[in-house]
């Protein structure tokens, strides 16, 4: 529960950042924190997920989609950080796959739903 709270606020905030962006086609500073932020409610949760999983062995697509996922906010994340230095180039690549990164890591959000993992069974 400790962890899911951390990922449920990183849903809310990395949602928040990205589509903000998308409406307003900028990023602004308190959007790379508010990203920021996310991103570091991210690491806690998942790092408490990790734990838990390294206790039961148990991999699944939710694991390796939540991986994948991290990585790409974590790369996405440095891009938000480069684009507001006013680097050009990295407000076109946060911009053109902020949409997919967000899309992957609500997969991983939602492959590791309870609700789903019944269904999945």
């Amino acid at each position: 529960m400790f962890g899911m709270n951390f990922i449920v606020t990183a849903a809310l905030l990395y949602s928040t950042s990205i589509w903000t962006e998308r409406i307003q086609k900028k990023l602004k500073r308190w959007m790379v924190w508010t990203f920021g932020f996310g991103f570091f409610c991210d690491l806690i949760g998942t790092s408490t997920m990790m734990y838990v999983l390294y206790l039961t062995y148990h991999f699944s697509i939710h694991v390796w989609c939540g991986i994948f996922a991290l990585i790409l906010m974590a790369i996405h994340f440095w891009w938000a950080i480069k684009s507001i230095r006013n680097l050009e180039k990295y407000q076109k690549l946060f911009t053109k796959w902020s949409i997919v990164a967000w899309s992957v890591w609500m997969l991983a959000l939602i492959t590791g739903s309870p609700l789903l993992n019944i269904f999945l069974k």
